[in-house]
Protein backbone atom coordinates (compact mmCIF):
# COMPACT_ATOMS: atom_id res chain seq x y z
CA UNK A 1 0.00 0.00 0.00
CA UNK A 2 0.90 3.58 -0.67
CA UNK A 3 1.98 5.71 1.95
CA UNK A 4 -0.12 9.10 1.94
CA UNK A 5 1.47 12.08 0.40
CA UNK A 6 1.87 14.45 3.06
CA UNK A 7 0.31 18.20 2.50
CA UNK A 8 0.43 21.39 4.44
CA UNK A 9 -1.42 24.43 4.29
CA UNK A 10 -0.71 27.35 5.86
CA UNK A 11 -2.90 29.65 6.84
CA UNK A 12 -2.60 32.90 8.59
CA UNK A 13 -5.92 33.36 10.61
CA UNK A 14 -8.20 30.65 11.94
CA UNK A 15 -11.31 31.72 10.91
CA UNK A 16 -13.45 30.61 8.47
CA UNK A 17 -13.37 33.26 5.72
CA UNK A 18 -12.98 32.88 2.11
CA UNK A 19 -9.50 31.77 2.22
CA UNK A 20 -9.42 29.60 4.91
CA UNK A 21 -12.88 28.16 3.82
CA UNK A 22 -11.13 27.15 0.15
CA UNK A 23 -8.84 25.25 2.07
CA UNK A 24 -11.43 23.23 4.43
CA UNK A 25 -13.14 21.91 1.27
CA UNK A 26 -10.29 20.76 -0.34
CA UNK A 27 -9.45 18.92 3.02
CA UNK A 28 -12.91 17.67 2.94
CA UNK A 29 -13.79 16.65 -0.41
CA UNK A 30 -10.31 15.42 -1.55
CA UNK A 31 -10.43 13.43 1.76
CA UNK A 32 -13.73 11.85 0.56
CA UNK A 33 -13.23 11.39 -3.40
CA UNK A 34 -9.67 9.55 -2.59
CA UNK A 35 -9.54 7.86 1.23
CA UNK A 36 -6.24 7.32 2.61
CA UNK A 37 -4.53 8.80 -0.39
CA UNK A 38 -3.29 11.95 0.79
CA UNK A 39 -2.39 13.49 4.84
CA UNK A 40 -3.59 16.83 5.53
CA UNK A 41 -2.14 19.06 8.10
CA UNK A 42 -2.88 23.21 8.87
CA UNK A 43 -0.89 25.67 10.11
CA UNK A 44 -2.15 28.97 11.79
CA UNK A 45 -1.61 31.13 14.37
CA UNK A 46 -3.89 30.68 16.77
CA UNK A 47 -7.39 28.38 17.77
CA UNK A 48 -10.98 29.21 16.25
CA UNK A 49 -13.54 28.51 13.81
CA UNK A 50 -10.93 26.83 11.26
CA UNK A 51 -9.23 24.96 13.89
CA UNK A 52 -12.61 24.02 15.77
CA UNK A 53 -13.62 22.39 12.25
CA UNK A 54 -10.33 20.60 11.78
CA UNK A 55 -10.80 19.11 15.38
CA UNK A 56 -13.88 17.44 13.94
CA UNK A 57 -12.77 15.89 10.91
CA UNK A 58 -9.68 15.08 12.43
CA UNK A 59 -7.08 16.89 10.85
CA UNK A 60 -3.86 17.91 12.64
CA UNK A 61 -2.75 21.38 12.80
CA UNK A 62 0.47 23.47 14.25
CA UNK A 63 0.01 26.77 15.72
CA UNK A 64 2.63 29.35 15.56
CA UNK A 65 1.25 32.68 17.31
CA UNK A 66 3.86 34.52 15.54
CA UNK A 67 2.46 34.49 12.21
CA UNK A 68 1.44 38.40 12.11
CA UNK A 69 -0.61 40.01 9.30
CA UNK A 70 1.56 43.14 10.08
CA UNK A 71 5.65 43.31 9.17
CA UNK A 72 7.42 42.71 12.52
CA UNK A 73 10.59 41.74 12.21
CA UNK A 74 11.07 39.59 15.77
CA UNK A 75 7.76 37.95 15.06
CA UNK A 76 8.88 37.20 11.28
CA UNK A 77 11.99 35.76 12.16
CA UNK A 78 10.83 33.89 14.92
CA UNK A 79 7.92 32.18 13.08
CA UNK A 80 10.58 31.17 10.05
CA UNK A 81 12.10 29.22 12.49
CA UNK A 82 9.34 27.91 14.06
CA UNK A 83 8.07 26.72 10.57
CA UNK A 84 10.95 25.45 9.43
CA UNK A 85 11.33 22.99 12.09
CA UNK A 86 7.35 21.65 12.26
CA UNK A 87 8.10 21.00 8.21
CA UNK A 88 11.66 19.56 8.63
CA UNK A 89 9.86 17.66 11.44
CA UNK A 90 6.95 16.18 9.84
CA UNK A 91 8.74 15.85 6.24
CA UNK A 92 5.92 17.10 4.08
CA UNK A 93 5.49 15.88 0.72
CA UNK A 94 4.05 19.57 -0.74
CA UNK A 95 3.92 23.16 1.44
CA UNK A 96 0.71 24.59 0.11
CA UNK A 97 0.44 28.91 1.08
CA UNK A 98 -1.89 31.47 1.18
CA UNK A 99 -1.54 35.15 1.72
CA UNK A 100 1.35 37.53 0.92
CA UNK A 101 3.26 37.80 3.86
CA UNK A 102 2.43 34.41 5.26
CA UNK A 103 3.09 33.18 1.92
CA UNK A 104 6.68 34.22 2.11
CA UNK A 105 7.73 33.14 4.91
CA UNK A 106 5.60 30.05 4.29
CA UNK A 107 7.17 29.35 1.17
CA UNK A 108 10.89 30.66 2.33
CA UNK A 109 10.64 28.09 5.26
CA UNK A 110 9.20 25.49 2.93
CA UNK A 111 12.36 25.43 0.39
CA UNK A 112 15.12 25.66 3.57
CA UNK A 113 13.43 22.51 4.65
CA UNK A 114 13.75 20.96 1.35
CA UNK A 115 9.90 20.12 0.12
CA UNK A 116 9.89 19.29 -3.16
CA UNK A 117 7.04 20.92 -4.34
CA UNK A 118 5.84 24.62 -3.12
CA UNK A 119 2.58 26.29 -4.14
CA UNK A 120 0.86 29.25 -3.32
CA UNK A 121 -2.61 30.33 -3.93
CA UNK A 122 -3.25 34.17 -4.43
CA UNK A 123 -6.46 35.69 -3.28
CA UNK A 124 -6.11 38.94 -4.71
CA UNK A 125 -2.92 40.48 -5.30
CA UNK A 126 -2.46 43.18 -2.49
CA UNK A 127 0.13 45.74 -4.04
CA UNK A 128 -2.07 46.99 -6.81
CA UNK A 129 -4.72 48.18 -3.99
CA UNK A 130 -2.26 49.80 -1.63
CA UNK A 131 -3.46 53.14 -0.63
CA UNK A 132 0.58 54.65 -0.25
CA UNK A 133 3.44 54.27 -2.00
CA UNK A 134 5.23 52.51 0.57
CA UNK A 135 3.25 49.99 1.35
CA UNK A 136 2.83 49.12 -2.69
CA UNK A 137 6.44 48.94 -2.92
CA UNK A 138 6.89 46.68 0.34
CA UNK A 139 4.27 44.65 -0.61
CA UNK A 140 5.44 44.37 -4.30
CA UNK A 141 8.79 43.03 -3.19
CA UNK A 142 7.49 40.22 -0.87
CA UNK A 143 5.59 38.99 -3.58
CA UNK A 144 8.63 39.34 -6.45
CA UNK A 145 10.95 37.72 -3.75
CA UNK A 146 8.62 35.08 -2.60
CA UNK A 147 8.61 33.80 -6.56
CA UNK A 148 12.18 31.93 -5.59
CA UNK A 149 10.58 29.60 -3.23
CA UNK A 150 7.38 29.36 -5.74
CA UNK A 151 7.42 25.88 -7.74
CA UNK A 152 3.66 26.82 -8.85
CA UNK A 153 1.47 29.64 -8.49
CA UNK A 154 -2.33 29.10 -8.46
CA UNK A 155 -4.08 32.42 -9.48
CA UNK A 156 -8.11 33.01 -9.56
CA UNK A 157 -8.41 34.91 -12.55
CA UNK A 158 -6.68 36.68 -15.79
CA UNK A 159 -5.74 39.72 -14.29
CA UNK A 160 -3.56 38.30 -11.15
CA UNK A 161 -2.47 36.01 -13.87
CA UNK A 162 -1.12 38.75 -15.60
CA UNK A 163 0.30 40.38 -12.85
CA UNK A 164 2.59 37.19 -11.97
CA UNK A 165 3.63 37.50 -15.28
CA UNK A 166 4.23 40.86 -16.48
CA UNK A 167 5.09 42.39 -13.01
CA UNK A 168 6.31 39.83 -10.77
CA UNK A 169 8.56 38.37 -13.81
CA UNK A 170 7.07 34.86 -13.29
CA UNK A 171 7.50 31.99 -15.76
CA UNK A 172 4.68 31.08 -18.01
CA UNK A 173 4.88 27.65 -17.47
CA UNK A 174 4.63 27.87 -13.34
CA UNK A 175 1.57 30.03 -13.26
CA UNK A 176 -1.97 28.60 -13.21
CA UNK A 177 -5.41 30.16 -13.52
CA UNK A 178 -7.46 27.19 -11.26
CA UNK A 179 -10.84 29.40 -10.75
CA UNK A 180 -12.60 28.80 -6.72
CA UNK A 181 -15.01 25.76 -6.98
CA UNK A 182 -18.14 25.08 -3.85
CA UNK A 183 -20.55 22.21 -3.40
CA UNK A 184 -23.04 22.99 -6.09
CA UNK A 185 -25.07 19.80 -3.71
CA UNK A 186 -24.71 21.78 -0.65
CA UNK A 187 -25.15 25.32 -1.82
CA UNK A 188 -28.36 25.29 -3.99
CA UNK A 189 -31.81 27.13 -4.21
CA UNK A 190 -34.57 26.81 -1.64
CA UNK A 191 -37.93 28.20 -1.61
CA UNK A 192 -38.44 31.45 -0.03
CA UNK A 193 -41.35 31.96 2.26
CA UNK A 194 -40.88 35.58 3.89
CA UNK A 195 -41.62 39.12 2.98
CA UNK A 196 -40.34 41.87 1.89
CA UNK A 197 -36.73 42.19 0.20
CA UNK A 198 -33.78 40.87 2.13
CA UNK A 199 -29.84 41.39 1.39
CA UNK A 200 -26.77 39.74 2.53
CA UNK A 201 -22.93 40.32 2.89
CA UNK A 202 -20.83 37.37 3.52
CA UNK A 203 -17.20 38.02 4.57
CA UNK A 204 -15.06 39.42 7.06
CA UNK A 205 -15.93 43.12 8.90
CA UNK A 206 -12.44 44.51 7.75
CA UNK A 207 -10.92 47.19 5.26
CA UNK A 208 -10.77 45.23 2.42
CA UNK A 209 -14.42 44.03 2.02
CA UNK A 210 -15.39 47.33 2.96
CA UNK A 211 -18.78 46.64 4.68
CA UNK A 212 -19.11 50.08 5.33
CA UNK A 213 -19.82 51.27 1.87
CA UNK A 214 -23.18 48.51 2.07
CA UNK A 215 -24.34 50.27 5.32
CA UNK A 216 -23.94 53.89 3.63
CA UNK A 217 -25.82 52.54 0.40
CA UNK A 218 -28.36 50.97 3.02
CA UNK A 219 -29.01 54.26 4.60
CA UNK A 220 -29.92 55.92 1.38
CA UNK A 221 -32.50 52.69 0.40
CA UNK A 222 -34.52 53.18 3.92
CA UNK A 223 -35.28 56.53 3.65
CA UNK A 224 -37.64 55.31 0.77
CA UNK A 225 -37.93 51.64 1.53
CA UNK A 226 -39.00 50.27 5.01
CA UNK A 227 -39.31 46.69 4.02
CA UNK A 228 -35.49 46.38 3.05
CA UNK A 229 -33.59 44.47 5.41
CA UNK A 230 -29.57 43.75 5.51
CA UNK A 231 -27.64 41.12 7.51
CA UNK A 232 -23.81 41.05 7.70
CA UNK A 233 -22.36 37.14 7.87
CA UNK A 234 -19.11 38.03 9.06
CA UNK A 235 -16.88 39.64 12.56
CA UNK A 236 -13.37 41.55 12.37
CA UNK A 237 -12.02 44.85 13.00
CA UNK A 238 -14.64 46.94 11.62
CA UNK A 239 -17.59 44.95 13.66
CA UNK A 240 -17.57 47.67 16.81
CA UNK A 241 -17.13 50.69 14.28
CA UNK A 242 -19.95 49.07 12.16
CA UNK A 243 -22.79 49.02 14.95
CA UNK A 244 -21.97 52.26 17.07
CA UNK A 245 -22.73 54.14 13.31
CA UNK A 246 -25.90 51.63 12.89
CA UNK A 247 -27.13 52.45 16.75
CA UNK A 248 -26.21 56.40 16.10
CA UNK A 249 -28.32 56.81 12.54
CA UNK A 250 -31.23 54.84 14.35
CA UNK A 251 -30.16 51.85 11.86
CA UNK A 252 -30.50 48.41 13.94
CA UNK A 253 -33.68 47.64 13.18
CA UNK A 254 -32.66 47.14 9.72
CA UNK A 255 -29.30 46.17 9.43
CA UNK A 256 -27.81 43.38 11.78
CA UNK A 257 -24.58 42.06 11.97
CA UNK A 258 -24.43 38.18 12.73
CA UNK A 259 -21.60 37.31 13.55
CA UNK A 260 -19.04 33.91 11.65
CA UNK A 261 -22.21 31.29 11.27
CA UNK A 262 -20.83 28.25 9.93
CA UNK A 263 -23.79 26.79 8.43
CA UNK A 264 -24.26 29.68 5.40
CA UNK A 265 -25.48 27.39 2.90
CA UNK A 266 -28.79 26.99 5.20
CA UNK A 267 -28.55 30.57 5.45
CA UNK A 268 -28.18 32.10 1.61
CA UNK A 269 -31.21 30.49 -0.03
CA UNK A 270 -33.34 32.67 2.43
CA UNK A 271 -32.16 36.04 1.16
CA UNK A 272 -32.62 37.73 -2.35
CA UNK A 273 -30.01 39.52 -3.03
CA UNK A 274 -26.25 38.97 -2.19
CA UNK A 275 -23.60 42.20 -1.98
CA UNK A 276 -19.73 42.56 -2.16
CA UNK A 277 -17.73 45.78 -1.86
CA UNK A 278 -14.29 44.58 -1.44
CA UNK A 279 -11.28 46.87 -2.65
CA UNK A 280 -9.74 43.67 -3.86
CA UNK A 281 -10.37 40.08 -3.97
CA UNK A 282 -9.08 37.12 -5.93
CA UNK A 283 -12.28 35.09 -6.56
CA UNK A 284 -14.70 35.49 -3.52
CA UNK A 285 -16.11 32.25 -2.36
CA UNK A 286 -18.78 33.74 -0.61
CA UNK A 287 -19.74 34.93 -4.34
CA UNK A 288 -19.97 31.35 -5.52
CA UNK A 289 -22.27 30.27 -3.08
CA UNK A 290 -24.56 32.73 -2.97
CA UNK A 291 -24.93 32.50 -7.05
CA UNK A 292 -25.19 28.89 -6.52
CA UNK A 293 -27.82 29.77 -3.73
CA UNK A 294 -29.62 31.23 -6.81
CA UNK A 295 -29.10 35.30 -5.61
CA UNK A 296 -28.29 37.50 -7.77
CA UNK A 297 -25.46 39.42 -6.39
CA UNK A 298 -24.23 43.40 -6.90
CA UNK A 299 -20.76 43.69 -6.21
CA UNK A 300 -17.67 46.28 -6.75
CA UNK A 301 -16.36 46.89 -9.78
CA UNK A 302 -12.91 45.26 -9.35
CA UNK A 303 -11.08 42.20 -10.83
CA UNK A 304 -12.34 38.88 -8.84
CA UNK A 305 -15.88 40.16 -8.34
CA UNK A 306 -16.00 41.31 -12.20
CA UNK A 307 -15.20 38.03 -13.32
CA UNK A 308 -17.74 36.64 -12.02
CA UNK A 309 -20.76 39.24 -12.38
CA UNK A 310 -21.67 40.54 -15.44
CA UNK A 311 -24.23 43.63 -15.86
CA UNK A 312 -27.99 42.59 -16.22
CA UNK A 313 -26.84 38.87 -16.07
CA UNK A 314 -26.43 37.33 -12.77
CA UNK A 315 -26.08 41.01 -11.08
CA UNK A 316 -24.67 44.01 -11.40
CA UNK A 317 -21.27 45.34 -10.63
CA UNK A 318 -20.84 48.93 -9.07
CA UNK A 319 -18.19 51.59 -8.84
CA UNK A 320 -15.67 50.41 -6.38
CA UNK A 321 -16.60 52.75 -3.16
CA UNK A 322 -19.48 54.51 -4.26
CA UNK A 323 -22.88 53.79 -2.18
CA UNK A 324 -24.72 55.93 -4.27
CA UNK A 325 -23.84 53.63 -7.51
CA UNK A 326 -24.36 50.41 -4.82
CA UNK A 327 -27.95 51.84 -3.66
CA UNK A 328 -28.81 52.36 -7.00
CA UNK A 329 -28.07 48.93 -8.52
CA UNK A 330 -29.82 47.02 -5.60
CA UNK A 331 -32.72 49.56 -6.39
CA UNK A 332 -33.23 48.18 -9.63
CA UNK A 333 -33.38 44.65 -8.57
CA UNK A 334 -36.00 45.41 -5.52
CA UNK A 335 -38.17 46.99 -8.05
CA UNK A 336 -38.31 44.62 -10.24
CA UNK A 337 -39.50 40.55 -10.08
CA UNK A 338 -38.73 39.57 -13.02
CA UNK A 339 -35.22 40.79 -13.32
CA UNK A 340 -34.38 39.48 -10.27
CA UNK A 341 -35.80 36.06 -11.41
CA UNK A 342 -34.11 35.93 -14.84
CA UNK A 343 -30.64 36.96 -12.44
CA UNK A 344 -31.60 34.26 -9.91
CA UNK A 345 -31.47 31.27 -12.59
CA UNK A 346 -28.74 32.51 -14.79
CA UNK A 347 -26.67 32.59 -11.33
CA UNK A 348 -27.01 28.87 -10.47
CA UNK A 349 -26.84 27.63 -14.13
CA UNK A 350 -23.36 29.79 -14.49
CA UNK A 351 -22.02 28.00 -11.68
CA UNK A 352 -22.88 24.90 -11.75
CA UNK A 353 -21.60 24.91 -15.08
CA UNK A 354 -17.85 26.60 -14.54
CA UNK A 355 -17.19 26.67 -10.75
CA UNK A 356 -18.42 23.19 -8.69
CA UNK A 357 -15.48 22.22 -6.55
CA UNK A 358 -15.41 18.66 -8.39
CA UNK A 359 -13.74 21.43 -11.24
CA UNK A 360 -11.66 22.97 -8.66
CA UNK A 361 -10.35 20.01 -7.13
CA UNK A 362 -9.28 18.05 -9.88
CA UNK A 363 -6.92 20.82 -11.25
CA UNK A 364 -5.64 20.97 -7.76
CA UNK A 365 -4.56 17.47 -7.58
CA UNK A 366 -3.24 17.39 -10.89
CA UNK A 367 -0.74 19.99 -10.12
CA UNK A 368 0.05 18.27 -6.59
CA UNK A 369 1.13 15.47 -8.72
CA UNK A 370 2.76 16.64 -11.97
Amino acid sequence: MNKAKKILHIQLLPLLSGVQRVTLNEINEVNTDYPSKYAYYVVCNGVGPLTNELEKIKIPFFLIPELKRNISPFNDIKSLFKMIRFIKNEEFDIVHTHSSKTGLIGRLAAKISGVKKVVHTVHGFSFPAADNLISKIVFYFMEWFARFFTDELFVLNKTDYELAIKKLKYNKDKVHIIPNGINIDRFRPQQKTHDGFRVVMVGRLWEQKNPMCLVYAAEMLLKKYSDINIDFIGDGDLRDTMQNYLNKNNLSNNIKILGWINDVDKLLPKYDLFVLPSLWEGMPLAILEAQSCGLPAVVSDIPGNSDLIHNNLNGFVFEKNDASDLSSKIEMIYLSVDLKKEMSLKARDIVCDKYSSLIRNDAIIHHYEN
